[in-house]
């Protein structure tokens, strides 16, 4: 997902595999993995920069589908066990993404 997103932008902005590696001081058969999701995984810097070269805001490589809305006095009213599935499945969702 978020490799997909990157292409999007490097193809966009019509910069070559190799032109964004170099601005981000990394391989260019790495920006390949990430954009074929070879790579699972991405630094937080890493990302940074990426956003900052393409002038987006980190959020954006993120799936918005995921988006939760729930009141607090809805929160209070679980059980302890209830609040940690919510937990495990937010992080499962975020694992996801990554």
């Amino acid at each position: 997902m978020i490799g997909t997103k990157i292409k999007e932008l490097r193809e966009s902005k019509k910069i070559s595999q190799s032109k964004l590696a170099i601005i981000l001081n990394i391989n260019q058969s790495d920006i390949s993995k990430l954009e074929n999701g070879t790579i699972k995984t991405i630094d937080s810097e890493l990302l940074y920069k990426i956003s900052q070269v393409f002038n987006v805001t980190l959020d954006s490589f993120f799936d918005k589908d995921y988006s939760i809305s729930i009141s607090q006095e809805k929160i209070m009213a679980l059980s302890s066990e209830q609040k940690t599935q919510i937990i495990l499945k937010i992080l499962d969702i975020i694992e996801k993404t990554i």
